[in-house]
């Protein structure tokens, strides 16, 4: 007898994906009921749309909006990655410029 229930991660409460138990699941003081792991649930996720997930909130799944980066985040890492391709090279530069008159 199998029995498979779904899974979040305990964070971010994100369906994580299907656990499939098996006889050792069940419960050997209640026979018949199965003891579900936890960070699980019996019901299954419903489907999402591109740019949304299932989220478990008091034991039943939603679905949520995936958040999105904060724009200081990428406009950070754009300008640090700008900066890099200028700075580098200027660097190298120097040290060159040392090198020939040493």
């Amino acid at each position: 007898m199998q029995k498979i229930v779904y899974s979040f991660h305990p964070k971010t409460l994100a369906f994580s994906g299907p656990v499939l138990l098996d006889e050792s699941d069940i419960s050997p003081l209640e026979p018949g009921v199965w003891v579900i792991p936890a960070g699980c649930l019996e019901a299954e996720p419903p489907a999402v749309e591109y740019g949304y997930f299932a989220k478990a909130v008091d034991g039943k799944w939603e679905i949520a909006k995936i958040p999105k980066a904060p724009f200081s985040v990428i406009a950070k890492r754009r300008t640090a990655f700008v900066l890099s391709l200028i700075i580098n090279p200027l660097i190298k530069l120097h040290n060159w410029l040392l090198e020939e008159r040493l």
